[in-house]
This record gives structure tokens, C-alpha cells and sequence, in this order.
């Protein structure tokens, strides 16, 4: 079954606001006249480490579960965790990812994960309706 996206969440620091604002205002090329919802999450450590401890609650409890993307899958194995602050921690390139070798560590496609299901988890608590899940439950 396919899912039309809700909401397309971005950082508002990281380039997402040019984004956003284009396709807010119908004017990016490939847009096709879709209309987008749009919801900031920011990917500094509080916010990410709040994302990265309710992503690894959603995956423990069987409540998101991976359908075999071999791009996420990649992401997802070349991520660190990298500790923030006391008991805290957020997924994160390896230490030596710097400069060019950064392109040889890609983590996108769970960062946008992170973030997704984090506003997700938000959006939940706000509301009186099931939450749906893609995939099936343990």
C-alpha cells in the first residue's frame, strides 16, 4: 500500500528554508504543482538526540520496522553514535568523516529518518487518532 507524505520536514539551518520556501510558493522546477506541508526540526544535539533515542524506541518496540531499502540500510550502518551530553547521544558520521572524505559516509537517509519520526512522534501525542505504521509489527 503507498502513503502519500503528510508533511516534508527539514532544518531551517541547513539549507531547508531555500528549499521550502520554493516549493511553498510553487515556483521549484520539478514541483509538478504538488502542494507540500511543511515542518522545521532542527539537527542540533537536543533535538537529535531526542529523534535518536525515539528512533530506537519505535525500532525496539516493533512499531517501525525496515523494508529492505538498501540506501537506508547503508546509512543506517555507516552511522555512529556519537554521545551529546549526560546518557545522550545522536547518530553521526564517524570521527575521520571530515573534509572530502565525508562523501564516503553517507547518513541522509536516517538523518531524514531521525527527524521524520521524531515529528512524527510529536504529531502523534497532539492527536486523539491511531498512529499508522508501515510495516509489520513483531
Amino acid at each position: 500500500k503507498q502513503f502519500r507524505p503528510q508533511a516534508w520536514v527539514f532544518d531551517p539551518n541547513a539549507s531547508g528554508q531555500q528549499m521550502a520556501q520554493l516549493l511553498d510558493s510553487g515556483e521549484h522546477p520539478q514541483q509538478g504543482g504538488v502542494e507540500f506541508n511543511f515542518i522545521e526540526h532542527s539537527q542540533d544535539n537536543a533535538p537529535m538526540s531526542l529523534a535518536a533515542a525515539r528512533l530506537d524506541e519505535a525500532i525496539r518496540n516493533g512499531w517501525l520496522v525496515h523494508n529492505g531499502d538498501p540506501t537506508l540500510r547503508t546509512h543506517v550502518l555507516t552511522a555512529v553514535r556519537r554521545k551529546t551530553m549526560a546518557e545522550k547521544y545522536r547518530f553521526d558520521r564517524p570521527p575521520d568523516a571530515k573534509g572530502e572524505k565525508r562523501k564516503k559516509y553517507p547518513i541522509d537517509a536516517l538523518t531524514g529518518l531521525l527527524m521524520g519520526n521524531s515529528v512524527a512522534t510529536d504529531e502523534h501525542a497532539k492527536s486523539d487518532e491511531p498512529f499508522v505504521f508501515v510495516g509489520k509489527p513483531r
